[in-house]
């Protein structure tokens, strides 16, 4: 339209036209090629900066002598309160290895706050799982409580990386199911485990109880 325009006012001549409308259509047609292409080279140009001592990515933690493979890294999809409990369990033994990915500005600064290495992004996308790695990611934890989220992140993280674990979080039992089928290989199932917790929490005060009455 705009060449059009351009033509019509005498800004540009005909074969000049030409030339923009052929440049339009080719890039129109390897654009797709390319947004595939570009997180493979990403990952190529990333590897040749670690093997040839080159700067790191901004938020690329350091890696110790003996963390020398990738092959165990682990990733924290939602850094909410959900994400965090993981990240503390993990961060003493494998801070070097977890990459979280967020959306919200928020949990992205929490989770710098830890030291960890962070992707803005949505995970439900497919480019940001490629431009993640995710062939050489070991563990995905979907920390979110959006069933429709885990079960479209449960489905790309299988596609890309058939041999990666997942572990998902359900928030009500009736999705359980329904995120193992999706391809979760563990799904921690929120009221599940409540009721576990409330029964252990009532057994105490049972106990508790009894103990005051006997004395």
């Amino acid at each position: 339209v705009l060449a059009g325009a351009a033509m019509a006012g005498g800004v540009i001549a005909g074969e000049e036209y030409r030339l923009l409308i052929a440049v339009t259509i080719l890039t129109l047609m390897v654009t797709p090629y390319l947004v595939r292409l570009g997180p493979r080279a990403a990952r190529w140009v990333a590897s040749r900066s670690r093997t040839g001592g080159g700067a790191g990515g901004g938020d690329a933690p350091a890696r110790s002598a003996g963390d020398d493979t990738q092959a165990d890294r682990i990733v924290i999809v939602g850094f909410g309160p959900a994400g965090q409990r993981v990240a503390e369990a993990l961060i003493g033994e494998y801070r070097s290895r977890i990459t979280v990915v967020d959306t919200n500005p928020r949990n992205v600064d929490h989770a710098r706050s830890y030291g960890l290495a962070v992707q803005i992004g949505d995970a439900t996308r497919q480019d940001v799982l490629e431009h993640l790695g995710l062939g050489n990611v070991k563990v995905v934890v979907i920390a979110l409580p959006d069933a429709g989220a885990c079960r479209q992140i449960i489905h790309l993280c299988r596609q890309i990386n058939a041999n990666v674990t997942v572990v998902a979080r359900a928030r009500y039992h009736v999705f359980r199911w329904e995120l193992m089928l999706a391809g979760a290989q563990v799904v921690v199932d929120e009221e599940d485990q409540v009721g576990v917790t409330l029964a252990g929490e009532a057994k105490q005060m049972l106990g508790a109880a009894n103990g005051k009455a006997n004395d």
